[in-house]
């Protein structure tokens, strides 16, 4: 299905009006940037190596919430007010719809990844690697959270979906390091991709696009795919109007 620019773009602005009157919009945008804050004057990052822990933290944070909590609850919001059927009579799309909230969410995080790197204060050649494996990690997530908000009926319903998602991409990447099987959980999720990448950089001086994080670009390239699949999956039964 081919989508319309100027749709997509009216939209979008639509979404940023709605968007800058829902105080949750705020919480989960300012998150991680208060974590980033709050590491930053608590843990001793003086060394260079010390600042990718709060980043990657933090980051991984921004990486999770926004795309599976904030993109969920505006498409189940949408759900909630019949809005879409009132757009299809406009001539738009619900495919249109839905890319349009996802593009509003992914300049929002691109925002919140940009105010964490200068937060952290880590030299600027790293900024455009860190940039790119973050929206490469995150354009997955967004797929799946679009779906989470059009199999849920309502805002509220949203966290009984989205809550385990988010533990699940949070979590292993965190703890990875306990035992083996987190390991190869942690493994096969776009957020340790984008960790582990990170820590590369910084501690054994590996480029972004060297050799040895391939494996980790192949997963954030899966994930993609898998989001893409479970979308399409999901919108075919359900549709975005659950009525």
């Amino acid at each position: 299905m081919k989508l319309r620019g100027r749709i997509i773009k009216a939209l979008m602005k639509k979404d940023f009006r709605m968007l800058s009157g829902n105080k949750n919009t705020f919480f989960i945008l300012l998150l991680p940037i208060l974590f980033c804050v709050l590491y930053t004057k608590i843990l001793p990052i003086g060394e260079q190596a010390g600042q990718i822990y709060p980043l990657a933290l933090c980051e991984v944070l921004n990486l999770v919430c926004a795309p599976i909590s904030l993109l969920s609850m505006m498409v189940a919001e949408e759900k909630e007010k019949n809005t879409l059927r009132t757009l299809i009579m406009s001539d738009v799309r619900a495919m249109e719809f839905l890319a349009s909230k996802m593009f509003v969410v992914l300049l929002l995080m691109e925002v919140v990844s940009v105010a964490n790197f200068f937060i952290v204060g880590i030299s600027v050649k790293y900024f455009g690697g860190y940039l790119f494996i973050s929206t490469l990690a995150s354009i997955g997530i967004l797929f799946l959270g679009a779906s989470v908000g059009i199999l849920s009926e309502n805002q509220m319903s949203t966290g009984t979906i989205s809550t385990p998602l988010m533990l699940l991409l949070m979590l292993p990447p965190m703890f990875a390091g306990m035992n083996d099987v987190l390991e190869k959980i942690a493994f096969c999720l776009p957020t340790n991709a984008f960790m582990e990448i990170m820590n590369r950089e910084y501690y054994n001086k590996a480029a972004f696009f060297a050799g040895s994080n391939l494996k980790y670009y192949a997963v954030c390239l899966v994930w993609i795919l898998i989001g893409i699949v479970v979308f399409n999956v999901v919108y075919k039964k359900r549709g975005v109007d659950s009525q």
